[in-house]
């Protein structure tokens, strides 16, 4: 009797169990899964970023170029030449007096997955730029 308890001990101090295995692989994969889904939500959040900052530019570059062509009271829509085909622009600008300062309003659109996003960018420009 005593040397069959002494066997068992001397068993169960020799490794692990099964089921003490399955439960730190079922810990260790349900651990992976949570950071897997927070890299995944990591990198669709700066993409998001990423093409917010774009359009802001590309707003700022469109309100630039109709200052700079002297454009008033007009309504205007396009698109962006590569690399920013997926964007889209529509701009507009109040007909105002050569003496009052001048709104332009853009709005830039583009497609993030399958969402339908925009900004839009509002300006006062200041007679003399004009």
């Amino acid at each position: 009797m005593r040397n069959a308890s002494v066997k068992k001990r001397e068993r169960r101090a020799a490794g692990f169990t099964l089921l003490e295995i399955i439960l730190s692989l079922v810990i260790i994969s349900s651990a992976l899964l949570v950071s897997i889904r927070s890299f995944s939500l990591a990198v669709r959040a700066k993409t998001s970023i990423v093409n917010y900052e774009k359009a802001m530019f590309l707003a700022d570059k469109k309100i630039f170029d109709t200052t700079a062509q002297g454009v008033s009271g007009s309504r205007e829509t396009g698109g962006f030449e590569p690399p920013f085909e997926m964007f889209s622009w529509r701009i507009s600008s109040a007909a105002v007096s050569r003496e009052e300062d001048t709104p332009v309003e853009c709005s830039i659109s583009w497609t993030e997955r399958g969402l339908e996003k925009h900004i839009t960018v509002s300006a006062l420009i200041p007679v003399k730029a004009l």
